[in-house]
C-alpha cells in the first residue's frame, strides 16, 4: 500500500515534465541529477544478479576525488577491501578526511598509469577535469598547474592472487592506457566502471569506442549507460562492463 501511495505522488509530482520534452531533460539532468548514480546502478544490478562474491575480492577508485564513491563502496561492500588512488595532495588529504570512519577504505596518493614511478600531472581550473593528459585550447577550462606524482600501473600493484570486484576509473581520458597495463588484472576483474569522453580536451585522451572496443576483446560486455542533460552535445557518460569470462 506504501509503495503505491508513493508511486502516486511522485507520478503526480513529475507529471508537468512529461508535458515538455526539453522541460523534462533539463530536470533530469539539473534538478534530479545524481553525479554517483551510475555506481548505485551497478551496485543494485550486483545485489541482484551475483550470488557468490567474495570478502576477499577488491573494490578500486581510481580517481578518488572527495571520496564519494569510496564511501558508496564502503557502505554497500562493508567487508571488502577498498583500495583508492588519488594524486592531488588537497583532494587526497580531504577524501582521507571523509572516509577516514571507514575502515576498509585504503587511499594512496598516486595515479594509476601505465607505468610505474612518477609522471606531470596537470591540474586544471575545473579540479575534476585534471589529467595525466596535458590540456588542450578549450571553452570549458584551462591549465592552473602542473605537479610531480607517484604513478603505479595495474599489474605492478595488483598481486596475481588478488580478484578485482569493482575497477572504477574516473581519471579524464587516461582510461584506455590505464587498461593496457593491466591485461593481467583484467582476467581478474569482474566489473569496469569508467568515464567515456565523446570530446577532445586533452592529448592523448582516449575515447569511448577505444575503451569500448578493449574492454570487448577482453570478455566485458557494456551492461549499464548514465548520460546526464548534454544541451551542447554528449561529451563525456558514465558505462559499466561486466566480465564475461570471470571466474572467482
Amino acid at each position: 500500500m506504501f509503495k503505491k501511495i508513493l508511486t502516486k505522488l511522485i507520478n503526480w509530482y513529475v507529471a508537468p515534465l512529461e508535458w515538455n520534452y526539453t522541460l523534462g531533460l533539463y530536470a533530469k539532468g539539473r534538478i534530479f541529477h545524481f553525479k554517483e548514480e551510475h555506481i548505485l546502478s551497478w551496485v543494485h544490478f550486483v545485489r541482484k544478479n551475483e550470488k557468490n562474491i567474495s570478502e576477499k575480492e577488491i573494490l578500486i577508485d581510481a580517481g578518488v576525488f572527495k571520496g564519494a564513491v569510496s564511501a558508496i563502496f564502503a557502505k554497500h561492500f562493508p567487508k571488502n577491501p577498498i583500495v583508492g588512488f588519488e594524486p592531488i595532495p588537497k583532494h587526497f588529504e580531504n577524501s582521507v578526511k571523509n572516509t577516514a570512519s571507514l575502515p576498509n577504505v585504503k587511499l594512496l596518493n598516486m595515479a594509476l598509469s601505465d607505468s610505474s614511478g612518477e609522471q606531470t600531472f596537470h591540474i586544471a581550473t575545473t579540479a575534476s577535469a585534471s589529467s595525466l593528459n596535458p590540456i588542450v585550447q578549450n571553452d570549458r577550462y584551462t591549465l592552473a598547474q602542473e605537479i610531480q606524482v607517484k604513478t603505479v600501473t595495474l599489474d605492478d600493484y595488483f598481486k596475481e592472487e588478488d580478484r578485482i570486484l569493482c575497477l572504477k576509473m574516473d581519471i579524464e581520458g587516461y582510461e584506455l592506457a590505464v587498461l593496457k597495463s593491466g591485461v593481467k588484472t583484467l582476467p581478474r576483474t569482474r566489473y569496469v566502471i569508467a568515464e567515456l569522453n565523446n570530446q577532445v580536451e586533452k592529448e592523448n585522451e582516449c575515447q569511448y569506442y577505444e575503451v569500448d572496443e578493449f574492454l570487448r576483446q577482453h570478455g566485458f560486455k557494456l551492461i549499464v549507460i548514465r548520460a546526464g542533460y548534454n544541451y551542447q552535445g554528449l561529451g563525456q557518460y558514465d558505462a559499466v562492463y561486466k566480465n564475461m569470462n570471470y571466474k572467482g
